[in-house]
C-alpha cells in the first residue's frame, strides 16, 4: 500500500503544472502527509490549496486524493461527493468509479451503487471487486428487508459526540466495561493528524445495582499515555489486560503494537510490549483465549492475504512467551481488512471484515472452528450489521448479549457503543376442537400438551371449541391431544427445533366418535403367500396401530382377518385366524396389554361391501356392491378379478369395549414387592417399545 502512495506522489509531482512555487509546495506537503498516513492533515492542506489549482488534470487528481482522505477518516458521506466530483472532473483512473460505488453502498444507495459497479466492470473487465460489490448490494437489500431477531440499542451512557468503540468486559459480573474514546479528558490531549480527532484513550464505566452506568473516566497511567491507546481485551479474572498502543514520532510512520499489563491493586502494572513485529507494522485489536494461551490480533504482517489479517500466537503456559504468528487462513482473511473482537470456547471467533461479503464497510462475522481445522464463517447480518462500519463485538459468556461499535447514522457522534441481545423466540399452538365433520365445535374437551422434557399442561376447550398454549420453548418437540369419553383421541405433533422466528402453530383437532362393533380397515398389512408371517412392509402400519392404542388406553379391540374365495374354506378359516393372531402377537410384543386384544379369522365368509372410497378408486365398482365369489367371477377381466380378491384379503380392527382399566401398575408393584422380600428378580416380561 505504501509503495502505491509513493508512486502516486511521484506521478503527481512529475505531471503538476502550478502557476506559483507556493502552490506547488503546498500540494507537495499535502501529498507527503497523505503518504505518511496523516489523512486529516493532508485533507486540510489540500482543501486549502484546492481553489487555486488551475490545471484540469491536477485538479482532478487532488479531488481524488481529498476523497480518499475523507474515506480513510470514516466520513463516507463527504467522501462520496468528492469521488463523484473527481469523476466529473475527468479523473482517468477507473478506481475512482469503484470507490465512488463503495461510498454509495455504505450510504445505503444500493441502486446507484449497482450502476457504478457495472460501469467499473466495463472499464476493468474481470475485476473481482466489482462483482463482489454487486453481490454486496443485492444481499444487503435482502438482509435489510429480512432482519434477524437480534435487538440493537445505542448505549446513551457510554456514548459521546466523539468516537467511542471497542468495548471490553473488565469484571466477571460484566458490570465494568472498558472502551476506547476520543472524548474530552484524554490523557495526551493531542489531536491525531491521521483522524483529525483527539488521541484515543481507554475509558472505564461501572454499572451500579440499579443498572445505572457511571460517567466514563480514562484509565490512569501507566495504561493511558501521551500516545494513542485503543482496543483492549482482558482475561476471565480481569487481572490481565492486552491492549493496543500507537507511538508517534513527527513525520515518521510507526505502527501500533500490543502491550500486556497485570492488575496491581486498583490499577495496572507497567505495560510490557508483546514482541510480534517491527515498529513499522500495525499490530492491534488483541483478543485472548479463555485459557490465556492463545492471543489473536490483527496485523499487516508479510505473508498475509491483503490488508490487516487475523493472526494468532500460542504459548504452552500462561506465564510463558508466545510463539510465532500464525495466519488464520483464507476462510477468515481476505484482500481487505479483518479485525478480531471476541473468542468463545476457543472455537467460536467473532471478527470484522471489509473484504468478505457484507452490507457495506466493516461487517461483523462469526467463525466456527471445524474438526478439520478450517473455519465456517457467516455474516451476522442486519441489524447487527449496517452499511457502515460495525466492529468490536463482545459477548457475555454463553449468552447472546453484549456490546459492539458502529458509526451508523443515528448515534451521538462518530463511532458509538451499542448493546445487543438475541431474545428468546415466542411460540404458541392454538386451534379448535371440532367434531369429525370438521365444523361443529366441541367445548369442554380435555386438551393436553406434552413436551419432550416432560413439560405438561392441560385445559378444557372453550365454548367455541378453541384451545391455546402460549409461551412454548424453542428447540423442543411437542404433542397436543384432545380426549373425550366415547371418542378416539385426536393428536398433533409439532416441533420448534430449527425455527428462526416466532411461530404460531394453528391446528384443529378432529374428534371421531367410537363405533363399537364396526370393523375398520388397517391398511397396508401384508403376509407371505399362504402364510401368517407378516411381511416387513406391514410394520409401518402396525406401528401406527400401536401408537393409536397407546393414545386410546381404554379401548379393547378385536383383530379380524379375511381371505378371498381361492383355496379350500377350512384352510382359509385357519389361515385367517393365524394372520389375525400374528397381528395381535406383534402388538403385544410392542407393549400393548394382551387383555385389550382378541383375534378372529373369518376366512372367505365375509366378502367386502364396496364403500365410497373403494368405488372412487375403482371405476368398475359402485357403492353397495358385495364382492362375493359369484360377483367377482362374473367380471371376466382377470385384472379386475385380482383387484376384487385383493380388496377381500384384508385385516381390520373393531372396538369391543371402551372401559378397560390397566392392571399393569398393580403387577409392577407386586413384582417390586417380591424382589424386595426375596432379592430374586421377577420372571422376564416382554419389553415395551424398543
Amino acid at each position: 500500500m505504501k509503495s502505491w502512495k509513493s508512486l502516486l506522489l511521484v506521478l503527481f509531482l512529475a505531471g503538476i503544472s502550478m502557476t506559483t512555487q507556493a502552490q506547488s509546495r503546498a500540494i507537495q506537503k499535502g501529498l507527503e502527509f497523505y503518504e505518511l498516513g496523516e489523512f486529516a492533515k493532508a485533507r486540510d492542506i489540500l482543501k486549502d490549496a484546492y481553489t487555486d489549482i488551475k490545471d484540469k488534470e491536477d485538479k482532478a487528481r487532488i479531488t481524488f486524493i481529498i476523497a480518499e482522505c475523507y474515506n480513510k477518516t470514516y466520513n463516507y458521506k463527504v467522501a462520496e461527493s468528492w469521488y463523484q466530483r473527481a469523476i466529473k472532473r475527468g479523473y482517468s483512473d477507473p478506481e475512482a468509479i469503484r470507490l465512488y460505488a463503495d461510498m454509495l453502498k455504505m450510504n445505503e444507495k444500493y441502486d446507484e451503487a449497482l450502476i457504478q459497479y457495472k460501469e467499473f466492470m466495463t472499464k476493468v473487465p474481470g475485476d473481482e471487486r466489482a462483482e463482489f460489490g454487486v453481490k454486496s448490494c443485492e444481499i444487503a437489500a435482502v438482509w435489510k428487508n429480512n432482519p434477524t431477531r437480534y435487538k440493537v440499542e445505542a448505549m446513551a451512557f457510554f456514548n459521546d459526540r466523539e468516537a467511542d468503540f471497542s468495548p471490553a468486559y473488565a469484571k466477571k459480573d460484566y458490570r465494568v466495561v472498558y472502551f476506547v474514546s476520543a472524548r474530552e479528558g484524554v490523557t495526551g490531549g493531542k489531536v491525531s493528524e491521521i483522524t483529525g480527532v483527539n488521541f484515543f484513550d481507554i475509558f472505564e464505566t461501572t454499572q451500579d445495582r440499579k443498572g445505572k452506568w457511571s460517567v466514563p473516566t480514562p484509565l490512569a497511567p501507566p495504561i493511558n499515555t501521551e500516545f494513542e491507546e485503543s482496543g483492549c481485551a482482558l482475561n476471565d479474572k480481569a487481572n490481565l489486560m492486552f491492549f493496543t498502543r500507537c507511538p508517534k514520532e513527527k513525520h515518521k510512520m510507526l505502527g501500533c503494537q500490543i502491550y500486556m499489563a497485570k492488575r496491581k491493586g486498583q490499577g495496572w502494572s507497567d505495560p510490557e510490549k508483546v514482541t510480534i513485529a517491527n515498529d513499522s507494522i500495525d499490530v492491534k485489536f488483541p483478543v485472548v483465549s479463555k485459557d490465556e494461551k492463545t492471543l489473536y490480533f490483527s496485523a499487516n504482517l508479510p505473508g498475509g492475504f491483503g490488508g490487516q489479517d487475523v493472526w494468532m500466537m500460542k504459548r504452552t503456559k500462561k506465564t510463558g512467551g508466545f510463539g510465532e504468528p500464525i495466519n488464520l487462513g483464507p476462510e477468515i482473511n481476505s484482500m481487505g481488512n479483518e479485525w478480531p473482537s471476541d473468542i468463545q470456547k476457543d472455537s467460536l471467533l467473532y471478527f470484522s471484515s471489509d473484504g468478505l461479503l457484507g452490507m457495506g464497510g466493516m461487517d461483523l462475522f462469526k467463525a466456527q472452528l471445524k474438526k478439520d481445522g478450517t473455519w465456517e464463517v457467516s455474516n451476522m447480518q442486519y441489524p447487527i450489521n449496517s452499511s457502515f462500519d460495525d466492529i468490536g463485538m463482545i459477548f457475555q459468556e454463553e449468552e447472546q448479549m453484549g456490546y459492539f461499535s458502529s458509526n451508523r447514522p443515528g448515534g451521538k457522534g462518530d463511532f458509538d457503543v451499542y448493546y445487543f441481545e438475541l431474545p428468546g423466540m415466542s411460540f404458541e399452538i392454538k386451534g379448535l376442537v371440532v367434531d369429525q365433520d370438521g365444523v361443529t365445535p366441541m367445548p369442554g374437551v380435555k386438551v393436553s400438551i406434552i413436551g419432550d422434557n416432560g413439560f405438561t399442561l392441560e385445559m378444557d376447550s372453550e365454548a367455541d371449541g378453541s384451545y391455546r398454549f402460549p409461551k412454548l420453548r424453542e428447540g423442543a418437540d411437542y404433542t397436543v391431544t384432545a380426549m373425550k369419553d366415547g371418542y378416539y383421541t385426536a393428536k398433533y405433533n409439532f416441533s420448534t427445533r430449527g425455527a428462526t422466528k416466532d411461530e404460531s402453530y394453528d391446528n384443529n383437532l378432529l374428534l371421531e366418535k367410537i363405533k363399537i362393533g364396526i370393523p375398520q380397515d388397517i391398511s397396508d398389512i401384508y403376509y407371505d403367500l399362504a402364510s401368517a408371517k407378516l411381511r416387513d412392509e406391514s410394520m409401518v402400519s402396525l406401528d401406527k396401530m400401536v401408537s393409536f392404542l397407546n393414545d386410546n388406553p381404554k379401548i379393547v379391540i378385536q383383530i379380524n382377518a379375511h381371505t378371498d374365495y381361492q383355496g379350500e374354506s377350512p384352510k382359509n378359516d385357519i389361515l385367517s385366524n393365524d394372520r389375525a393372531k400374528s397381528v395381535v402377537d406383534y402388538l403385544i410384543l410392542k407393549g400393548i396389554e394382551d387383555l385389550r386384544l382378541a383375534n378372529k379369522g373369518f376366512g372367505e365368509t365375509t366378502p367386502r361391501v364396496v364403500d365410497a372410497k373403494i368405488a372412487a378408486q375403482n371405476d368398475f365398482l359402485k357403492v353397495g356392491d358385495v364382492l362375493t365369489e359369484e360377483f367377482i367371477k362374473g367380471l371376466k377381466d382377470k385384472a379386475k378379478i385380482d383387484i376384487c380378491n385383493q380388496i377381500n384379503r384384508r385385516t381390520e380392527f373393531q372396538v369391543e369395549r371402551t372401559d378397560f382399566v390397566t392392571t399393569r401398575k398393580a403387577v409392577e408393584e407386586t413384582n417390586d414387592y417380591i424382589e424386595d422380600e426375596s432379592g430374586a428378580q421377577p420372571e422376564a416380561q416382554p419389553e415395551g417399545d424398543n
